[in-house]
């Protein structure tokens, strides 16, 4: 495996969250009674438990063969030209720049990301755009998986012809 990288909630997301379920069993503690307030806190930790966990959670994976977000995947020797981008340039590609037909897997948190050409005629989708906190380090890797894949195409077709 050549690239690994786990994106996740930050804290600050996860206090907001919590923050939230606190404030919504007050509520309800001021309108109620405790006992359905202490439910209804201990409900909404758990389900912005699971938001946080569910959403904020993405991995990101580059190996020899393939180029894998979340449970996405494709195959290397269908990339084409990774293109690291900073702030500015992960906001005009998801604004003016972006294509309806991109596989997107961005998070709002992480300001930077990887966009990565497709070359593929079965796939409707130009490009992957996907956030990174590394996006140099992930060029990196999708570069060396190209090269790897086109070696091995290139024997196989010295083999065959």
């Amino acid at each position: 495996m050549t690239y690994r990288e786990r994106l996740y909630a930050p804290p600050l997301w996860w206090a907001a969250g919590m923050l939230f379920a606190a404030v919504w069993g007050w509520l309800l503690w001021v309108a109620t009674s405790v006992l359905i307030a202490v439910v209804a806190t201990v409900a909404a930790a758990i389900l912005m438990a699971a938001l946080l966990i569910g959403y904020g959670r993405l991995l990101v994976i580059v190996d020899d063969n393939e180029l894998r977000i979340g449970r996405a995947h494709i195959d290397a020797r269908f990339l084409r030209a990774p293109q690291a981008l900073d702030a500015a340039g992960l906001q005009v590609a998801m604004g003016p720049g972006a294509n309806a037909l991109a596989f997107v897997r961005t998070r709002p948190y992480i300001k930077t990301g990887v966009r990565v050409a497709l070359d593929d005629r079965r796939d409707p989708a130009p490009y992957w755009l996907v956030s990174t906190r590394r996006p140099e380090a992930l060029v990196h890797s999708i570069g060396a998986a190209m090269v790897q894949t086109g070696d091995r195409n290139a024997d196989r077709e010295g083999t065959c012809g």
